[in-house]
């Protein structure tokens, strides 16, 4: 049998390590009070989200989300569905 590359060999030990950590977390998130764990989950969205504690985003963040990288959703999303969208009552 063929040894994986070892990209492949990297890429599982991330995965395993990713999902290692997942358990963790969510094994201290189960151990707390739901008020507790509400909070921990949201300072931890917080922190991937790069929002600081102020609620301001990061400057990494602030940059992704400058005006001139918005556009308008599409004329196909600004229409209202067929007449004949959904369950008939």
């Amino acid at each position: 049998a063929q040894e994986p590359p070892s990209i492949v060999r990297a890429h599982v030990a991330d995965w395993l390590n990713n999902a290692n950590q997942a358990r963790r977390h969510l094994a201290e998130i189960e151990a707390l009070p739901v008020d507790d764990a509400a909070g921990l989950i949201g300072e931890r969205t917080r922190q991937a989200l790069g929002i600081t504690p102020s609620g301001e985003p990061s400057a990494t963040r602030a940059r992704r989300a400058e005006p001139e990288d918005w556009s308008p959703p599409s004329p196909h999303h600004l229409r209202p569905p067929a007449p004949d969208f959904g369950p008939q009552l």
